[in-house]
């Protein structure tokens, strides 16, 4: 939190094993003031820095900045009783120094701003009003001696972004930066896990974050919930969370699983998340609904599941297998267990018809994107994946054109198979992610193939000019290829706002490329024509295209 300061300057404290304040146990029953509140996300915060090597921290006791004071003003209203609340936040640093006015970015790991409300003779409230925490990092050794942060390995957040935050006085203070997830919890009153869940999503994602940070008071106002003729305590609808995003300008795609237990509900989230774009899911189970937000995902190249249920014919049959099938786990923030923690894919899947199903399943899900994206993530990829089957299986490659030819003759046998009844043994896989268009003419543009092919300068030139601003790209790949090489054998785009008669008939396919052939519509048509690239490329990568150092 950058705008709030301390009453006066702290003293940067030993925490690593064995210092007087290493005792984390004792630091959040100080925190919390061991009174009512749920502090389990603050333990998964001091283990997130404890595991990456934390030595020291601050804590200051706040002057209340605007935002702090509206939480007061609102329990207050809530409660019609004044209300004493106290400020703390708590700082933590990976460093050597004394002094934490010369400690640089690099070594602050996050910070967690708590506050404590007392309702007179009632037994006080504590919770995490914002808490920001570098993304989870291994500290490698450079040669010249100094540590620096490298993201743990298969390990995606793909929504966080830069974060300041300060420590010391208005006078006399350090701003400083980290680069990882927004998170927040609910007080149970004045705004609830949908709260928490919003506010997560919309101020971690680099694509949709506000020039203001998303606030409490700011959704309760767009919901006109003044506390006292309308309260939040019973909870928000799906209908009131997209009502907030419309009024941010900002665009809800929605799947019902309990209506449509056919949609997998971690092939619908999947192309969401790898475009950056949060995800609000919601949760059923024996208990009271939940909804978290999830902010990226994990990969295990090694999973023996995605090949084996299509080996094995596995209901659903599918013509194409998701990305999402490697994906082992969703990198979700939960109010009430913390940050950065890790929901395997598996143990929300609806296995069973909704309302027959006792155990915790998804139960619904709500991305939120960019105004101008209609279509979802997971419809452009089913129409994608149709797509390039039926190119493929039309062509007639040169023989010397060996991928196309593997591609053709594996398209072939899969569609046979379904002809039969049976789920084909061998398919392609489709990644899909929202792209726009400089950003993929630079990554075309700067790859070269397996064959050590490159693209023409008039095919750089004509994929800028062809393209739209903003798109669906579905990725076209192997089992194999996919895993081991993190690689590809071709591109679908597809527009971001078509009509449904444009998705019926496939005219939602502005250009698709397979190797020596590019298909790009041109006055209305679909054309072909010869293209350089004859061999697999890398997948495409945010962030610049770099890849993690650990990634395996």
């Amino acid at each position: 939190m950058r705008d709030a300061y301390a009453s006066r300057c702290p003293i940067l404290k030993p925490c690593g094993l064995g210092a007087r304040y290493s005792f984390f146990f004792q630091l959040i029953k100080r925190l919390f003031s061991d009174n009512w509140g749920n502090n389990k996300p603050l333990h998964r915060l001091c283990s997130l820095v404890r595991k990456m090597g934390v030595t020291a921290l601050t804590i200051e006791d706040l002057i209340p900045n605007q935002e702090i004071l509206n939480e007061q003003a609102d329990l207050q209203r809530f409660h019609q009783r004044p209300v004493r609340t106290r400020a703390r936040r708590v700082s933590f640093f990976r460093t050597t120094s004394r002094d934490w006015r010369g400690i640089p970015d690099r070594e602050f790991l996050g910070y967690a701003v708590v506050l404590v409300h007392r309702l007179g003779r009632r037994k006080p409230l504590a919770h995490i009003l914002e808490a920001v925490v570098r993304e989870p990092a291994i500290f490698l050794r450079a040669q010249n001696g100094v540590l620096y942060p490298e993201t743990v390995g298969n390990y995606y957040p793909h929504c966080v972004r830069e974060f300041k935050s300060a420590v010391g006085t208005r006078d006399d203070h350090k701003e400083f930066r980290v680069r990882g997830a927004f998170f927040c919890q609910q007080n149970g009153r004045t705004h609830v896990c949908a709260h928490a869940a919003l506010r997560m999503a919309v101020n971690s994602s680099p694509t949709l974050a506000l020039r203001r940070k998303l606030t409490n008071r700011r959704i309760n106002d767009l919901l006109g919930i003044d506390h006292v003729t309308r309260r939040a305590d019973d909870g928000l609808s799906s209908q009131q969370i997209q009502k907030v995003v419309s009024r941010l300008n900002r665009r809800c795609h929605t799947a019902d699983f309990n209506e449509r237990p056919r949609v997998d509900y971690a092939a619908f989230v999947y192309p969401l998340v790898e475009s950056r774009l949060p995800v609000i899911l919601g949760i059923e189970g024996p208990s009271e609904p939940h909804v978290v937000a999830v902010l990226g995902h994990t990969v295990n190249s090694d999973r023996w599941a995605p090949e084996a249920r299509q080996g094995y014919g596995c209901l659903p049959m599918s013509q194409h297998m998701s990305s999402a099938a490697w994906a082992d786990h969703f990198i979700i923030n939960d109010d009430n267990y913390g940050m950065s923690i890790t929901l395997p894919a598996e143990t929300v899947q609806n296995f069973l018809v909704p309302q027959f199903n006792p155990n915790l399943h998804a139960a619904m899900a709500i991305g939120i994107v960019p105004p101008r994206v209609r279509i979802h993530g997971y419809l452009a990829e089913q129409s994608a994946a149709r797509i390039a089957f039926g190119i493929v299986n039309a062509i007639s490659p040169a023989p010397r054109n060996t991928w196309l030819v593997y591609l053709q003759d594996l398209i072939r046998e899969a569609l046979k198979a379904m002809r039969s009844g049976r789920s084909p043994t061998r398919t392609i896989v489709c990644r899909t992610l929202l792209l726009d268009r400089d950003g993929y003419a630079r990554h075309l543009g700067v790859t070269t193939d397996s064959d050590a092919n490159a693209l023409t300068e008039a095919e750089k030139r004509d994929l800028r000019k062809r393209l739209p601003r903003i798109f669906w790209l579905t990725e076209i790949s192997l089992p194999d290829l996919y895993t081991a090489n993190k690689h590809k054998l071709g591109d679908i785009v597809s527009s971001a706002n078509p009509t449904r008669r444009h998705i019926e008939t496939g005219a939602s396919i502005v250009f698709c490329w397979l190797p020596g052939l590019a298909i790009m519509r041109k006055e209305g048509r679909l054309r072909s024509f010869p293209w350089s690239l004859t061999g697999h490329i890398p997948l495409i990568r945010h962030g610049g295209g770099q890849v993690p150092a650990l990634e395996w």
